[in-house]
């Protein structure tokens, strides 16, 4: 038991937990982990097309990219960072933001993306819904919280993990991933963010939930304990398509992405079986974690087993876009105005239920830059 307390504790769970959690963990335990089929192809680009942004010692998550060049990210909350959970990289510069009062405010903050209207939103799991999930909007310029949604627990219970989020370019529906790494019942949560309701829906439906695979990823197995357990985890990605008309799912341990009407989600008049029959099963995909969406109606998949980048067009037609051994957990992309994507590379296997001793000396982690290339 005192292993499965301390095992707890890193992932953040408290012991008052322990019997949700339990529950969460035989499901790893006994849902074997069978090796994920090699989806990658000869990439268009290598490691010589990464710039480096950031270069931080701490685990990084998620990561939003202003209209000025500023990157936003968040400290990766599965490696119980010491400092500051909401940073900005400014001209080379990194600083803590946007201020202390507003940091100690924070729980475990990770996705972030930023609207239309300029505005960065923070999603925050609130240490796995124990503390309560809060949905915050601030303003880029002055850094004024303009949203302060707490999350009823209702759609954020106990054992959810709300870690990202995408955001209608009105600012005016955000929807939200909860990963369910403990309770096991990934879903959607969509927010109203001018009232603060929301509404959690598809919990649990098998699109949005974990195939029993194997994470081999570059820094190591997902896989603990001599074997004893396997995280498999579910709906992690999630992207609004650039007109707006899709919501894209990608759960990590799943091999297929698909994709949702958005005025579908927003119908609070469908019922589940409804919606469910609104989900389009679009194509194979490789084992993921952050997803975005291009000008093109396609949607970028971090590899997260094979350091790459794929594109995976309407049609379900895919290609590898990036390769580099350089990249250790493609966690969170965005793309700036420069029309560059940005990489957010949190090294993940190096940080679950990781020592602090041992996350420190895989630091630095880091922030890439990239210029897609176009055309077929």
């Amino acid at each position: 038991m005192s292993r499965i307390r301390r095992a707890l504790g890193a992932l953040g769970v408290g012991v008052g937990a322990a019997a949700l959690a339990l529950v969460g963990w035989v499901g790893w335990t006994f849902r074997g982990g069978e090796p994920f089929p090699d989806r990658s192809g000869p990439p268009r680009l290598g490691d010589a097309a990464l710039e480096l942004v950031v270069s931080h010692p701490e685990p990084i998550g998620n990561l939003a990219v202003a209209a000025d060049g500023r990157v936003f990210f968040t400290a990766h909350p599965e490696s119980r960072p010491r400092g500051a959970l909401l940073w900005v990289a400014d001209e080379g510069l990194t600083r803590p933001w946007p201020d202390e009062a507003t940091q100690a405010r924070f729980v475990t903050p990770l996705g972030a993306q930023i609207d239309g209207q300029g505005r960065l939103w923070v999603i925050d799991h609130g240490q796995h819904g124990i503390k309560g999930a809060t949905l915050w909007a601030f303003d880029t310029t002055t850094g004024a919280v303009l949203v302060e949604h707490r999350l009823q627990s209702d759609v954020a219970p106990m054992g959810s993990m709300l870690q990202d989020l995408t955001i209608s370019a009105d600012g005016l529906t955000a929807f939200v991933a909860d990963i369910s790494v403990v309770r096991r019942q990934p879903a959607v949560i969509v927010v109203n963010t001018t009232t603060g309701a929301a509404r959690r829906v598809l919990s649990g439906h098998p699109a949005l939930s974990a195939q029993p695979w194997l994470v081999r990823a570059p820094g190591g197995n997902l896989r603990y304990f001599g074997g004893l357990l396997t995280l498999t985890l579910g709906l992690d990605g999630i992207a609004l398509s650039r007109d707006g008309q899709w919501v894209w799912l990608a759960a990590m341990c799943h091999d297929t992405v698909f994709r949702v009407p958005t005025a579908a989600l927003m119908d609070e008049t469908l019922s589940e079986e409804a919606l469910s029959a609104q989900l389009v099963a679009v194509g194979k995909k490789p084992l993921n974690d952050g997803i975005t969406t291009d000008d093109g109606g396609a949607v970028l998949i971090g590899d997260v087993e094979h350091s790459a980048i794929s594109r995976i067009t309407e049609d379900g037609s895919a290609e590898t876009l990036l390769r580099s051994p350089r990249l250790r957990w493609v966690d969170g992309m965005s793309f700036g105005p420069d029309g560059a994507l940005y990489i957010a590379d949190s090294a993940l296997p190096e940080v679950m239920l990781q020592s602090h001793a041992h996350i420190d000396a895989q630091a630095p982690y880091t922030i890439w830059r990239v210029t897609l290339p176009t055309g077929d």
